[in-house]
Formats: structure tokens, C-alpha cells, sequence
């Protein structure tokens, strides 16, 4: 299957609340995401580097217009809100588990989600360090 899913532009600016992550590049495409380098700035200007996860499915007819909002035909709106439930609660329950005492590194840091331009977005903290081929 050809992926014909347009990305987020480099620069485009995510707001959530009082946050504003600007995309740097695209990472990774997987069957129901995309996955960027982002960056965002704290509250004294401190640089931070995230991984920002965009709901975006390969498998069904979704666009994204020049404003950057996803839309869904009509013929897969329901599929598409299924998944959009099962994004949030993979984001719950890695957030469960992340806060159980004892599991230090067993699942990504997820920081924060929200809902805008018609799909979901996850950011998660990014870690650099050695990958399991390297370490083998």
C-alpha cells in the first residue's frame, strides 16, 4: 500500500492550553499515526524536545486540507472515532502504568493529549540513548 498521507509541515505550531509545540520533522509512519521531532519552550524559555504522535490512519479515507485539518468521509467516520477512543486509552493506560512505583522505563513517557483540526495528538518526552541492535 502506497502512504499518501501528507504530513505536517515543518514549523507548523500545535497549540494545546498553554502549550506550543513546533514541529520540527517527520520521524515515522505507522498504520494509524505519524510521528514527528518536536520542540517546545517552558515557562522561563527552556528548550524542550519532544515526539509528537498525530492520529492520522493509513487505511481509510482520511486528507488533511492546507489549514492542516484531518477530515473523514462520512463512510469511515465511525471507524475512524473508534480508533480515536482506543488512542486516548492506549494514552490512559501507559499514563496508569508510568505512575505505578517500580516500573521506571516500562512504557513511553506520555505527557499530554488533546483533540484539534479533527484528529488526536500525543506527546511523548524524548529519550536518546542506545536502541536494543546497538546494545546487541
Amino acid at each position: 500500500m502506497i502512504d499518501l498521507r501528507e504530513p505536517l509541515k515543518a514549523g507548523t505550531i500545535l497549540k494545546n492550553n498553554n502549550s506550543e509545540y513546533v514541529i520540527q520533522t517527520l520521524i515515522g509512519r505507522g498504520a494509524n499515526c505519524l510521528v514527528y521531532d518536536a520542540v517546545y519552550y517552558d515557562g522561563i524559555g527552556e528548550r524542550h524536545k519532544v515526539r509528537i504522535k498525530e492520529l492520522f490512519p493509513i487505511y481509510m479515507s482520511v486528507e488533511r486540507d492546507d489549514s492542516g485539518c484531518i477530515s473523514v468521509t462520512a463512510c469511515d467516520k465511525k471507524r475512524f472515532c473508534t480508533i480515536k477512543e482506543n488512542f486516548i486509552r492506549t494514552y490512559q493506560r501507559n499514563t496508569e502504568i508510568r505512575n505505578l512505583t517500580g516500573l521506571v522505563n516500562s512504557t513511553s513517557n506520555t505527557q499530554d493529549i488533546w483533540e484539534n483540526s479533527g484528529t488526536c495528538y500525543s506527546v511523548c518526552s524524548y529519550e536518546e540513548g542506545q536502541n536494543y541492535r546497538e546494545y546487541e
